[in-house]
C-alpha cells in the first residue's frame, strides 16, 4: 500500500563535469602573467584563447565553469594590458634619453655628452670620438631628425635594447669594423634625415663573460628610471643596412 500523500521530489540534475578548457585557461592566465610582466604581453592570448574555446560547452550546458572562464579572460586581459603599458612607458623612457644623446651630438653638447662616457674614460675625449662619427653619418645620412626608436612592441624594453638588429649591417664609419659581441652593447634605431640608422652603445672591452658585461649595462640602466644615462658607453657606434 502506498502513501497517496507522499510528496514527489524532482530528480536530481544530470552531473556536468567542471570544463577543463576553462580551468586550463585559469591556468595559463596565472602562469604567463610572468611572461607578460617580463615584457612578452602577447603571451595571454593564449589563455584567451582556451577560456574562448571552452566557452561553446559551458554554453551549452554540457559543462560547469562558467566563473572559472570569465576569471582566466579577466586575468590574462589585465595581465596582458598592464605589461604593455608598463614596457610601453619604459621604452618611452630609454627612447627620449638616447633622443637627447644624439641631439647632444648634433649640438656638440659636451655638457649633456659627458655623463655618457664609461668609467676612466676621459670624458671630452670620448664626446669628441662620438662626435666626429656622427659627422660621418651626417654628411651622408644627413641630420638627425628626432626620432629614435627601441622596438620594443612585442618584447620588454631591457630585452628590446640588447637585441641587435635581426638584419645585416655595416658600421657606417669603418666598414670593415665588425658589430659589437651580443650583450656587450646597447642597441636603438635612430631617423636620419635621408635614411634610418642603427646606433650602438658600447660598452668597453672587459675579460668578463658578455653576460656580465650586459648585467652592468642595465645595472647602470636601472640606476636612473627616470633618466637612464649608463655611464659605461665608450664608443657612440652608427650601422646601416648591409647593401644587396
Amino acid at each position: 500500500m502506498t502513501d497517496a500523500s507522499a510528496p514527489e521530489h524532482d530528480a536530481p540534475p544530470a552531473y556536468r563535469p567542471v570544463s577543463g578548457g576553462a580551468v586550463t585557461a585559469l591556468v595559463l592566465a596565472i602562469v604567463l602573467a610572468l611572461a607578460a610582466l617580463s615584457g612578452f604581453w602577447w603571451s595571454e592570448a593564449l589563455a584567451l584563447v582556451v577560456a574562448a574555446l571552452s566557452w561553446r560547452s559551458i554554453a551549452s550546458g554540457r559543462r560547469r565553469g562558467a566563473g572559472i572562464a570569465i576569471t582566466a579572460a579577466v586575468i590574462a586581459l589585465a595581465a596582458g594590458l598592464y605589461a604593455f603599458v608598463a614596457h610601453r612607458a619604459i621604452a618611452a623612457t630609454f627612447e627620449k634619453s638616447f633622443d637627447g644623446l644624439l641631439t647632444a651630438l648634433a649640438q656638440d653638447d659636451r655638457a649633456a655628452l659627458r655623463p655618457w662616457a664609461a668609467k676612466g674614460e676621459d670624458a671630452d675625449v670620448a664626446a669628441q670620438r662620438w662626435k666626429k662619427a656622427y659627422d660621418r653619418v651626417a654628411a651622408e645620412a644627413g641630420p638627425y631628425g628626432g626620432r629614435v626608436d627601441v622596438h620594443a612592441t612585442w618584447v620588454g624594453a631591457l630585452a628590446a635594447i640588447f637585441a641587435p638588429p635581426g638584419a645585416a649591417i655595416v658600421d657606417v664609419v669603418n666598414a670593415e669594423s665588425p658589430p659589437p659581441d651580443p650583450l656587450t652593447a646597447v642597441w636603438f634605431e635612430a631617423a636620419f634625415q635621408r635614411e634610418r640608422v642603427w646606433v650602438a652603445l658600447e660598452a668597453p672591452p672587459t675579460s668578463a663573460a658578455p653576460q656580465q658585461t650586459s648585467e652592468a649595462l642595465q645595472d647602470a640602466v636601472r640606476a636612473s628610471p627616470d633618466h637612464p644615462t649608463p655611464a659605461i658607453v665608450k664608443e657612440v657606434r652608427f650601422f646601416r643596412a648591409k647593401p644587396r
